[in-house]
This record gives C-alpha cells, sequence and structure tokens, in this order.
C-alpha cells in the first residue's frame, strides 16, 4: 500500500465511520448466548471439539488416525493398482487398446509403489515425517514474512 497517495482516502474513510452511531446489541442475545453455551457443554466428549476430548482420547484419535492413513497408503496403493489394471484390461479387450496399456502401465506403477512403501523401515518414515514437518514449518514462516512485507506490518 503507498501510504502517502491513499493516506487522505483512508483518512476520510476513518473519519466517516467514527461518525457513524454506535449500534446496540438486541436485549436478547445475551439470553442466547448463554443458552448455546449451555448447550454446548451438554454435549458428550466425541462430539465436542478435539481440543476439548480427554487427553487419552485425543492420543488414541491421533494413533488410529496414523495407523489408518498408512493402511491406506500401502493397501490402497496395490488395491489402486489391481483395479486400474482390470479397468484396462476391459479397456484394451473393448475400446482403446492405447488406452487400455495406459492403464496397465499406472497400474503396475501404483503396485510398485505400495512394494516401496511396504520396504521402507520405520527409521526412514521419521526422517520422512521431521523433513516433511521442516517443510511445512518453512513455508508457514516464508508466507508470513512475505504477508508482512506485502502489508507493510512489522
Amino acid at each position: 500500500m503507498n501510504s502517502e497517495k491513499e493516506r487522505p482516502e483512508w483518512d476520510s474513510l476513518h473519519r466517516s465511520l467514527r461518525a457513524l452511531p454506535d449500534r446496540k446489541a438486541p436485549p436478547t442475545l445475551g439470553d442466547r448466548v448463554k443458552r448455546a453455551i449451555q448447550a454446548r457443554a451438554q454435549l458428550p466428549w466425541w462430539q465436542r471439539p478435539l481440543s476439548e476430548w480427554p487427553k487419552l482420547m485425543r492420543v488414541f484419535a491421533f494413533v488410529f488416525g496414523t495407523a489408518l492413513a498408512l493402511g491406506v497408503v500401502w493397501f490402497g496403493a496395490a488395491l489402486l493398482g489391481d483395479w486400474v489394471g482390470t479397468a484396462s484390461q476391459w479397456v484394451v479387450s473393448s475400446l482403446n487398446p492405447l488406452l487400455g496399456i495406459a492403464g496397465q502401465v499406472i497400474g503396475a506403477l501404483l503396485k510398485a509403489a505400495a512394494v516401496l512403501v511396504g520396504k521402507v523401515t520405520g527409521g526412514v518414515w521419521v526422517g520422512v515425517g521431521l523433513a516433511g514437518a521442516l517443510v511445512y514449518a518453512s513455508g508457514i514462516g516464508i508466507g508470513t514474512v512475505f504477508w508482512k512485507v506485502a502489508s507493510h506490518r512489522s
């Protein structure tokens, strides 16, 4: 934002907004907020946000979710490879042979990926996870720096 050129426009906007009268809250707002808070407090723990779950259940949910994701990656790639291969055989026999061959190649690559994922040791997964976390955190940091530079905030 070029502060020298746009400053008068912003000043007039701020003056106009400050000149508006304050709006009063409806008289029933307090009661509605209290009822909403009480209704949320009555919810069972599994229907509340994850941050309000008991600590043991949060740990269990994290472990279960991680195991489920790894299972989907490991077994899902092989299953998907089988499905793509089967579908491509049908395409080869009935429709377009070139598409069928492409499907078989993709299916073989997915099966190979499943085998490779199964061969990787736990230490490598830890390294990959730490590298991914580092890349994610640095992306957030770089994005924050660019945002602050672009908006002239310190």
